[in-house]
């Protein structure tokens, strides 16, 4: 897996027509910041909306309301404090984000979801966000991204879902690794406290 993995990242996966994007583009995005919440905030809550923060994996807690309007779209959240952390939130499903929070709501239909994550992936790995150089708002409209056209100059959706096939089955590879390597680990710690 980790064979595959290397040889997927070493690959010019992108074809040779394409276009570079901002994720500022109004026209294919919205960009969002949450609104400040403290867990103090959270105790008397008894809402059923998951309220992420600069984890965009685990809700931080659960909120009445969102400071988010429109759920039709899909969304990237990514962690602006911390490891610059990135998921897609599929339309229809309802969130809220803090402050340490962003959403990438694509506008576009022509934009694949899980190739922008790709994408954005692909980039992270240059820009290096971390808390010094936080991937705030302002940073993140001026990021760009590389999407595949057609012969017509649009967003080719057959090559981005191609593309975006290979990354989400190299991502599960990576997952079931990490999480056989825990179990290994954890197995040879009870195993040295035995003995």
């Amino acid at each position: 897996a980790l064979e595959d993995y290397a040889r997927f990242k070493a690959e010019d996966s992108l074809p040779a027509d394409s276009k570079e994007i901002t994720l500022g583009d109004q026209d294919l995005f919205k960009l969002l910041i949450g609104d400040r919440v403290l867990k103090k905030d959270l105790k008397s809550s008894t809402g059923k909306i998951a309220l992420y923060s600069a984890n965009v994996f685990h809700p931080m807690g659960y909120l009445e309301q969102s400071n988010i309007q429109d759920f039709t779209k899909p969304s990237i959240l990514w962690g602006i404090d911390g490891n610059f952390e990135l998921r897609n939130i599929p339309p229809g499903e309802k969130f809220a984000t803090t402050d340490n929070c962003g959403t990438i709501q694509i506008l576009s239909d022509k934009i694949v979801p899980e190739y922008l994550l790709y994408a954005i992936y692909l980039r992270k790995e240059e820009e290096s966000f971390d808390r010094s150089f936080r991937a705030s708002l302002s940073n993140i409209s001026r990021f760009t991204v590389t999407i595949p056209v057609d012969k017509n100059s649009d967003f080719d959706v057959q090559i981005q879902r191609e593309i975006a096939t290979q990354f989400i089955t190299m991502q599960q590879k990576k997952e079931n690794l990490a999480r056989l390597k825990a179990q290994l680990d954890n197995s040879l710690n009870r195993y040295l406290h035995i003995t």
